[in-house]
């Protein structure tokens, strides 16, 4: 990370970067530069010794060159934190579309949704391409939301009872999608591969 930054001077002064994840530490030396202000979007989760996503990501994108400890890619720019959401329920997918919307209007630049997710990789997602070629986007989130319900044996109201994402849910995620293309008109989103530590290769 610390080489990306290399002898540009790029700092990240001036812009707003904004983060999608739970348990934050906006408290921290790392975020308290005089220069910067740090700004949760509604109720935010905060970090703990066992849960601490979102304060590692948001330290990677933007902590503090303070000379000690860490020091983010863009370590002057102004954070946005937005609380992440279920994504296997209606209300979940409307408080990511909400969060999008927010960092939209109020400019960021760029946007981390590294959430991780273990049951669904890029070998998953290449082999669903490969078979279903010409499916939506919205398609493709049934395939992955599919998987999920294998993975955790979790509620499926969502679904209608041919195994197809319900009105309801259709809708959530389009609007989620339509949200982010907004975005990725003046910003770019940054996401991740799963967490799953038996992966060998990110392709």
């Amino acid at each position: 990370i610390q080489n990306a930054k290399g002898g540009y001077g790029l700092t990240g002064d001036g812009e707003l970067a904004a983060v999608m994840d739970n348990n934050f530490n906006t408290s921290h030396d790392d975020f308290d530069g005089s220069d910067r202000t740090v700004t949760a979007v509604g109720t935010i989760t905060s970090a703990n010794s066992s849960s601490y996503h979102g304060a590692a990501v948001s330290g990677i994108l933007a902590a503090d060159n303070d000379g000690a400890g860490v020091v983010g890619v863009a370590d002057k720019a102004d954070l946005r934190l937005c609380e992440l959401g279920s994504i296997t329920s209606t209300a979940g997918f409307n408080t990511l579309t909400t969060c999008v919307n927010d960092f939209t209007s109020n400019s960021a630049v760029v946007m981390n949704q590294s959430w991780g997710l273990n049951w669904f990789n890029a070998d998953d997602l290449d082999a669903y391409i490969s078979t279903f070629p010409g499916n939506t986007v919205t398609e493709l989130f049934q395939f992955g939301l599919t998987d999920y319900l294998d993975y955790n044996n979790t509620d499926d109201s969502w679904m209608d009872v041919d195994g197809s994402l319900n009105t309801t849910m259709q809708t959530a995620i389009t609007n989620y999608i339509t949200a982010l293309n907004n975005f990725q008109a003046n910003g770019v989103v940054v996401q991740s591969n799963s967490n799953i530590t038996t992966e060998v290769d990110a392709d």
